[in-house]
């Protein structure tokens, strides 16, 4: 059941001050591998989401600051697939993390 243990690094403490939510709009479902490859290759993707809704995947991502996002979102929109995106900078957070409720028995 255990997948990983992790360390959790304070993002701002590496020096990156800057966290956004980029929603991709895709061409086509053809392109969800390459879409995915990409992000994984990708080293300020945190986390990538296949979703439904408006866009087909959601990326969680830190940088240092506007200008590397900015930089960022040129290099997502120059992905296979990709029609757009559109970006959400967080700016405060108030419950991170991955802790799984186990529904009681």
């Amino acid at each position: 059941i255990i997948k990983r243990f992790q360390v959790v690094v304070d993002p701002k403490s590496v020096g990156l001050d800057v966290a956004a939510i980029i929603t991709i709009m895709s061409d086509s479902s053809q392109y969800y591998k390459e879409v995915t490859a990409a992000a994984h290759d990708t080293p300020e993707v945190v986390q990538c989401f296949s979703t439904t809704g408006n866009g087909s995947h959601t990326l969680f991502i830190n940088t240092k600051n506007s200008k590397t996002l900015e930089d960022l979102l040129r290099k997502v929109q120059s992905w296979p697939g990709v029609m757009r995106t559109e970006t959400q900078i967080i700016l405060s957070s108030y419950k991170t993390g991955m802790v799984v409720p186990i529904p009681d028995e």
